[in-house]
C-alpha cells in the first residue's frame, strides 16, 4: 500500500533532522569497532552501562557514556568470532562478513541513535518514501541485549524491515508481529521464562515471594507475566518493590535502600529479581553488611551475570537460581579470548578500552565461555549466515547472488532458516522466538566467590521443571530445602483457613467427626460410617465402650464382696438351722431370719448384673430384683420390730387393737407385693433399657443402663427409705425393753447404716453419670452387709459363743428377771401396775419370748 503523502513528508522531515546537514556525524567508523567485508552485520550493544547526567540533559548534546561492561564486551567478542567462525569455514564462498558495533550505553534513546547510524546509506539516512529501495549496509542487526532497548530499536527497523536478531531481550511484547515485524530472537519470551520461574517455585514448596522488578518495558511486562502464572501455581506475592532501570536516577541509591529494607524485614524467603544486574550488584551490596539469608531466584538478565560472582560476601547472602537460555559450545572461542587484540584491518575502541582498564590478562572474560547468552549470541550469527546463504543461492564454490540486497529480502530467509547447531534444531517460530528451552543455572560456592553449574532443566513442550537436587549443596543449617511460607504448614488434623489470600491461613483443627490425614488440606474430611474422630484428628476410628467390666479391679472387689456376703448368708443358714430350737433364733425371728436370708441372698447376687456390658435384659431385671429382695429383708426386720413394740405396749386398749394387724405372712405378702406393683408400673410404661452415651470430645461410647424413668426408680427407693424409716421409729419407741429381750439396737443401727448409705446414694448418683453402676452396686453392698453386721452376726454371736445362756431355762429366767423389773423404780405408777396386772393372754400367740414369760411370771 502507498504511503499518504503527508506521512510520507513527515518522515522525511525526520530523517533530515537526523542527516549530517545538521552536524550528526554518520561514518560507521564512528561506533567504535568494525571489520570491513562484503556484507556488514550490526551489533547494538550497552559497552557501557548508563549515560551520565541523563536526567539534567536540557539539549540534544551527545551522550556522555560510562562503566564499562565486561559481559556485553564478551558478547560483542562472540559475535567477531563467530563472524570469523563463518568466514574461516567458507561458508558463505567469495562472500567475506564484516560488521560495526555502536554502544547503546543502557539506553533507548542512545539505542536509536546508533540505530539511525548503522541504517546511514553513504553517510546520510534514508530520503526517499520508497523504503522498498532502501540499500543499507548493515543488512542485519544483531541486539540489543536488554529489552527497553530491543523495544525502542525494532520500531525503527521496523520501518525499514531491517532484520534485527537479539540473543538476551526476552520481552513478551517483541513476539507481536505487528508491532515489531523485523524483531527475531535466538531466546524463548518471558512469556516461557516468567512460567518457568513459578513453575520452580512452587517445584520447591515456595509459596510466598517477594518480588523486586524494574520500572521498564521488560521489568512491567515480566512482573505482570510471572504474577498471572505464580496464581495458577497457588503461588502468592509477600511484597512488589520497583527499581529505576535508569542506573543514573537521581533517586536510584535511596530506592535501593528502602528496597533492601524491605527484604530485610519480610518474612518472604525467595526473592525474584527482575532487573539488570548492576541494580542487583547495587542491591547485594545493601544487604551483605546484614547478613540477610535468602533464596534468590534470577531473571534471564543476570542469571548468568559473571562479575556478580565474585562480590565480596556473595557467600553470606544464601542460594541463587536462575534460568538462562540454553547453552552449548562454541569451538575456538576460549583461544579466541586468551589471545585477545586486534586483527588487521579491524578497529576495536572498545577492546582498547577493556586492555586500559583490566591490562592484558583475559581470564576474567573467560567466565563467558559456554553461557547461555554467548551461546544464543553465537546463534544469532549463524542462523544470519544461514539466510545469507540462501538468499546469496551459495554453493559449495560461490555466492552468485546479488551482495547489495534489500534487508526486507533478507529478513525473508531468516524467517525460514532451520539448521542444526550441536546437534540441535535452530528455527524461529511465527512469532520469531526460538523454541529452546533453559537451563537452570544454581550459583554454586567456590572459594570466596561462586560459579555456574547447570542442575536442571525447563521443558518448553511439557512446561515441566526438572531438577537434580543432589547437585545443590543448600545454605540452611541442616543442607535441607528452605522454606518460604506466609503460613506454617498445617499438620495432620487441622486445614487450612484462608484470610486475605490463599497463601496465608490459619490452621484450624478439624470439628469432631471430621479428620484430615495430610498436611495442609483444605478441608477436613467427614468419618466414614461407624467410625468418629476428636477435634484435631488425623485419623477416625471406633470408639471405644465403656462399661464397668469383669476384669476392672472395681468389679473384681465388688464381686468378691457379694461372694463373701452369699458364703456369710448361707454359714448363718447353717447356724441358725443347727440350732433353730434354741430361745436365740426363735427370738431372732424363727421362720422370718429364713426369709431375711433369702432376700439378703437374692440382693446380694443382684450386684453381678452391674457389671459387664449391660444388655436390655439385665437392665429392666437388675433394679426390680433388688427393689424386691430389699424390700423382702425390711418387711421382715419390720415385722420384729412391729412384734417387739407391740409385746411391750403396756397400754391394753392399743395393744389389743394393734394386735388384730400382727400376721406376719399377711405384712411381708402386702408390703413386698406393693413394691411389686411399683415395679411393674415402671417395667410397663417407662423402665430401664440400654443407652449409648458419648462426651463432648471422647471416642468412648458409655454404654449404661438408664433408668427410664426416674419417678419409677426413685418411688421404689423411696418406698423402700419409707420401710425402713418405720422399722426404725418403731425400733427407738421400744429402745428402753428389758435387756435380754431387747433387738431394737440391732434395728436401729442396721437402718441408720441403710438410711445413711442411700442418702449419700442419691447425689453421687445424680453427678457421677459414668460411674453409676459402680455406685449403685456399692449402695447395694453396703446396705446388706449393713444388715448382716448389725443385725444378723450379733445373733450368730450370741448362739457360739453364749451358749449357757441359749438354753430355754437360762433363757426363760432371765425373761422373768427382766418383766419382773419393771416395778415403780422404773416406771411411773400407773405403767407398773399396768405390768404387774398384765394379761399375758393377750399375747399367748405372741412371739416365744413373752410366753416363756407368761409362765414364769406366775
Amino acid at each position: 500500500m502507498a504511503m499518504p503523502s503527508g506521512l510520507c513528508w513527515a518522515v522525511l522531515l525526520v530523517s533530515l533532522l537526523a542527516s549530517p546537514g545538521l552536524g550528526c556525524d554518520y561514518s560507521l567508523e564512528s561506533c567504535g569497532a568494525h571489520a570491513d567485508g562484503d556484507i556488514l552485520l550490526g551489533m547494538l550493544l550497552p559497552f557501557h552501562a548508563k549515560v551520565d547526567n541523563l536526567q539534567s540533559r536540557t539539549e540534544p548534546t551527545s551522550f556522555n557514556c560510562t562503566e564499562f561492561d565486561s559481559t556485553t564486551f564478551v558478547r560483542s567478542l562472540v559475535v567477531i568470532h563467530s563472524i570469523e567462525a563463518v568466514n574461516a569455514a567458507g561458508f558463505l564462498p567469495g562472500v567475506r562478513l564484516g560488521y560495526i558495533a555502536c554502544d547503546t550505553c543502557g539506553h533507548g534513546a542512545k539505542a536509536i541513535q546508533a540505530t539511525q547510524l548503522l541504517l546511514s546509506v553513504n553517510g546520510t539516512g534514508p530520503r526517499s518514501c520508497d523504503y522498498s529501495q532502501f540499500r543499507p549496509r548493515v543488512k542485519a542487526i544483531i541486539g540489543s541485549r536488554f529489552s527497553e532497548e530491543s523495544i525502542a530499536v525494532a520500531r525503527l527497523l521496523g520501518l525499514y524491515l531491517v532484520p534485527q536478531v537479539s540473543s538476551t531481550s526476552s520481552a513478551e511484547i517483541l513476539s507481536d508481529k505487528l508491532s515489531f515485524p523485523a524483531f527475531l530472537r535466538t531466546i524463548p519470551s518471558d512469556v516461557h521464562q516468567t512460567r518457568a520461574l513459578a513453575r520452580l517455585v512452587a517445584h520447591h514448596g515456595w509459596d510466598w515471594v517477594g518480588v523486586v522488578s524494574g520500572d521498564d518495558e521488560y521489568g512491567r511486562a515480566a512482573l505482570q507475566s510471572f504474577l498471572a502464572n505464580a496464581a495458577e501455581q497457588r503461588v502468592c506475592v509477600a511484597f512488589h518493590e520497583v527499581l529505576p532501570h535508569y542506573l543514573g536516577h537521581e533517586d536510584g541509591r535511596r530506592r535501593v535502600r528502602e528496597v533492601a529494607g524491605r527484604i530485610r524485614h519480610s518474612e518472604a524467603q525467595v526473592v525474584l529479581l527482575i532487573l539488570k544486574p548492576e541494580l542487583v550488584e547495587q542491591l547485594f551490596r545493601e544487604l551483605v553488611p546484614f547478613g540477610v539469608n535468602r533464596t534468590w531466584i534470577a531473571s534471564d538478565s543476570w542469571a548468568v551475570y559473571q562479575p556478580l560472582t565474585q562480590l565480596a560476601g556473595i557467600n553470606q547472602l544464601g542460594d541463587i537460581f536462575g534460568f538462562s537460555f540454553v547453552t552449548g559450545r562454541i569451538p575456538g572461542f576460549e583461544e579466541f579470548l586468551r589471545r585477545l587484540q586486534p586483527r588487521p584491518g579491524e578497529e576495536n575502541r572498545f577492546l582498547e578500552e577493556y586492555l586500559r582498564r583490566r591490562g592484558p590478562d583475559d581470564d576474567a572474560l573467560l567466565g563467558e565461555v559456554g553461557s547461555g547468552p554467548a551461546y544464543s549470541t553465537q546463534l544469532a550469527v549463524w542462523a544470519v549466515a544461514h539466510a545469507l546463504r540462501s538468499l546469496l543461492r551459495c554453493n559449495a564454490t560461490a555466492c552468485p547472488g546479488p551482495r547489495d540486497f534489500r534487508p526486507w529480502e533478507l529478513l525473508r530467509e531468516l524467517k525460514r532458516v532451520n539448521f542444526t547447531l550441536d546437534d540441535r534444531r535452530f528455527y524461529f517460530d511465527e512469532s520469531g522466538d526460538s523454541v529452546n528451552g533453559y537451563d537452570l543455572i544454581y550459583w554454586a560456592r567456590n572459594g570466596t566467590g561462586r560459579r555456574f553449574q547447570v542442575v536442571g532443566k525447563y521443558h518448553l513442550a511439557e512446561r515441566e521443571v526438572e531438577v537434580d537436587r543432589s547437585l545443590i549443596q543448600w545454605s540452611t543449617p541442616n543442607g535441607e530445602v528452605p522454606v518460604s511460607h506466609c503460613s506454617q504448614p498445617c499438620p495432620p488434623g487441622t486445614a487450612k483457613k484462608v484470610s486475605n489470600i490463599f497463601c496465608c491461613y490459619n490452621c484450624t483443627p478439624c470439628v469432631e467427626g471430621t479428620y484430615s490425614n495430610s498436611s495442609n488440606a483444605d478441608d477436613c474430611a467427614p468419618c466414614p460410617s461407624g467410625t468418629w474422630s476428636l477435634a484435631g484428628s488425623a485419623a477416625c476410628r471406633a470408639r471405644d465402650e465403656s462399661y464397668l467390666r469383669w476384669d476392672e479391679a472395681y468389679a473384681v472387689a465388688m464381686l468378691a464382696c457379694g461372694a463373701l456376703g452369699l458364703a456369710v448368708l448361707l454359714a448363718i443358714l447353717g447356724l441358725f438351722l443347727a440350732h433353730r430350737h434354741t430361745p436365740a433364733v426363735k427370738v431372732a425371728g424363727g421362720p422370718l431370719c429364713y426369709a431375711m436370708l433369702a432376700a439378703l441372698a437374692a440382693s446380694f447376687g443382684s450386684v453381678a448384673l452391674f457389671i459387664g456390658r449391660p444388655d436390655p435384659y439385665a437392665c429392666q431385671v437388675r433394679q426390680p430384683l433388688y427393689g424386691l429382695s430389699f424390700t423382702l429383708c425390711v418387711s421382715c426386720i419390720l415385722v420384729k420390730a412391729f412384734r417387739t413394740y407391740l409385746a411391750f405396749l403396756f397400754d391394753l386398749g392399743v395393744q389389743q387393737r394393734l394386735k388384730k394387724l400382727y400376721r406376719p405372712g399377711a405384712i411381708l405378702l402386702l408390703l413386698t407385693a406393693v413394691q411389686g406393683a411399683i415395679c411393674a408400673f415402671w417395667l410397663i410404661f417407662d423402665g430401664p433399657r440400654v443407652e449409648h452415651l458419648t462426651a463432648e470430645q471422647s471416642m468412648t461410647v458409655l454404654v449404661q443402663c438408664v433408668e427410664g424413668s426416674n419417678v419409677g426408680f426413685g418411688i421404689m427407693l423411696s418406698y423402700i427409705g419409707l420401710l425402713a424409716f418405720a422399722c426404725f421409729m418403731l425400733a427407738f419407741k421400744s429402745r428402753k425393753i428389758p435387756h435380754w429381750y431387747n433387738e431394737t439396737g440391732y434395728i436401729i443401727f442396721s437402718m441408720l447404716v441403710y438410711l445413711f448409705v442411700w442418702v449419700c446414694f442419691v447425689p453421687v448418683y445424680v453427678t457421677r453419670s459414668q460411674q453409676r453402676a459402680a455406685v449403685q452396686a456399692s449402695a447395694i453392698l453396703a446396705s446388706n452387709y449393713g444388715v448382716v453386721c448389725c443385725h444378723l452376726l450379733p445373733k450368730c454371736y450370741f448362739v457360739l459363743f453364749k451358749r449357757a445362756q441359749n438354753t430355754p431355762e437360762a433363757y426363760q429366767r432371765k425373761v422373768r428377771e427382766s418383766i419382773v423389773s419393771l416395778d415403780a423404780s422404773a416406771l411411773s405408777g400407773s405403767l407398773a401396775c399396768s405390768a404387774r396386772s398384765l394379761d399375758f393372754g393377750l399375747v399367748r400367740h405372741g412371739p416365744p419370748a413373752l410366753r416363756y414369760g407368761r409362765r414364769y411370771s406366775h
